[in-house]
């Protein structure tokens, strides 16, 4: 296998490195993305105040966070990832890496130990790396029926969604207040307050 990376020329490696790695990405992906959630009935969009559900995607609200009420709600209801899926999702997200990393490495050190060229192939590999673990996001909470359910509410209440840069930091105040509040009174789905 050594042998056969070392006598592939630079350029034709180049290819078969970006085929590679494209196919690591979509298989990481689809295996990342392959949860059941989609086969469990969405909640009403009124189930959860509508700033916890557009914050959720970012981590913004204190009380989402797992261990929180409302996250083990939204576990329950599988919009979230449990802590099974979040790791399954890191292991699947480093694995796809490590394939990577070794094909790209190992000729990278041996083009090094012959003095090749290897800049176009150290560019490739940071690339596909990075495309890798924005694709992948192993960080998300979301499950696929937890971002149909925030898209819902993208489309009923997108006010709720419109940040503007400057008010970034007033947002997630505001927004971590309101959680606060809501965690403490609602208790469960929140539905008294919202909008």
């Amino acid at each position: 296998m050594i042998e056969l990376l070392i006598e592939i020329p630079g350029p034709k490696f180049l290819i078969y490195f970006s085929g590679i790695s494209l196919i690591c990405i979509v298989l990481g992906w689809r295996w990342v993305n392959a949860d059941t959630s989609t086969q469990y009935a969405l909640p009403d969009l009124t189930y959860f105040d509508t700033f916890i559900i557009a914050t959720l995607p970012y981590g913004w609200c204190s009380v989402t966070q797992p261990g929180g009420p409302i996250h083990r709600e939204l576990e329950e209801l599988h919009l979230v990832r449990t802590g099974t899926d979040r790791l399954r999702a890191w292991k699947i997200t480093m694995l796809m890496c490590f394939v990577i990393a070794v094909v790209g490495g190992t000729k990278l050190y041996f083009g090094i130990m012959r003095g090749r060229p290897i800049g176009f192939l150290v560019n490739l590999l940071i690339v596909s790396l990075i495309v890798l673990f924005v694709v992948l996001k192993p960080w998300g909470i979301l499950t696929r029926l937890g971002r149909v359910y925030v898209n819902e509410h993208r489309k009923v209440y997108p006010e709720k969604f419109q940040y503007k840069a400057g008010e970034s930091h007033s947002v997630v105040a505001g927004v971590g207040v309101g959680c606060g509040g809501c965690g403490g009174g609602c208790g469960g789905g929140c539905g008294g307050c919202g909008d």
